[in-house]
């Protein structure tokens, strides 16, 4: 079977792919970056490089059909991540037969990813039928909080996976901002596990900070989430 993660450069997609090798080798894992638009974004594809580069696997890169991520709803851009995926893997549907598993690092924190998640397992099916063999979506940390899954692989392989994660991106501008949503994320889920950040600050005093606080506690997030949210209510 060929096992693809969709790889961002992200906490949990480097968090699936580290593991993945530790258990089955780096030359069964094929890590795949899939961008919109003609011109990915190089810092994140340049940290999504060094990450594999570390892990001894060459980073696949596919190019989605659409125009740029904000042009999609999030369901529809997990679809065209996996479609992209798959038409990667299988040299753009000639290599036909064969089971494909497609890894995802989604976790328990956003409901909404989950809701993602049932729309990429229907659309297997399809893919399966086009390519004449089976896609599978594989999601290991489905049930487990960010934190969770952190505190998971710590167990495992101790403290040597802090510096990788560490190297690992979460802005949404790029450049570690420290004040946007994905740093306000990752500073909360490092901050909870005690794992050192190479990459971005976060001052949790901030207006922003708050707001994103008061966000999360009002909205579409899991209970696990929120406890490791609302310790920072009362700042």
């Amino acid at each position: 079977m060929d096992r693809v993660v969709l790889f961002s450069g992200g906490v949990g997609s480097s968090l699936l792919l580290y593991d993945l090798i530790e258990k089955h080798g780096f030359n069964k894992i094929t890590p795949i970056l899939v961008h919109s638009g003609d011109s990915p974004d190089e810092s994140k594809v340049n940290i999504a490089l060094d990450l594999c580069n570390n892990l001894g696997v060459s980073l696949t890169m596919a190019q989605s059909r659409g125009k740029q991520y904000r042009d999609y709803s999030l369901a529809f851009w997990g679809l065209e991540m996996l479609s992209s995926a798959v038409y990667s893997i299988t040299e753009g549907g000639l290599r036909r037969g064969g089971d494909i598993g497609v890894y995802l690092g989604v976790t328990l924190d956003y409901l909404g990813d989950l809701d993602m998640v049932d729309d990429m397992c229907r659309f297997c099916s399809v893919l399966g039928q086009a390519i004449s063999g089976e896609v599978r979506l594989v999601t290991p940390f489905k049930y487990l909080s960010r934190d969770q899954s952190i505190e998971h692989l710590k167990s495992t392989y101790g403290s040597d996976l802090d510096y990788f994660i560490s190297e690992t991106h979460s802005c949404e501008q790029g450049n570690s901002c420290g004040n946007c949503d994905g740093c306000y994320r990752r500073f909360v889920t490092f901050q909870s596990t005690n794992t050192p950040d190479n990459r971005s600050q976060v001052d949790p005093k901030s207006k922003g900070f708050r707001l994103f606080v008061s966000r999360v506690l009002e909205g579409n997030y899991s209970t696990q989430y929120c406890k490791v949210v609302e310790k920072w209510a009362d700042l």
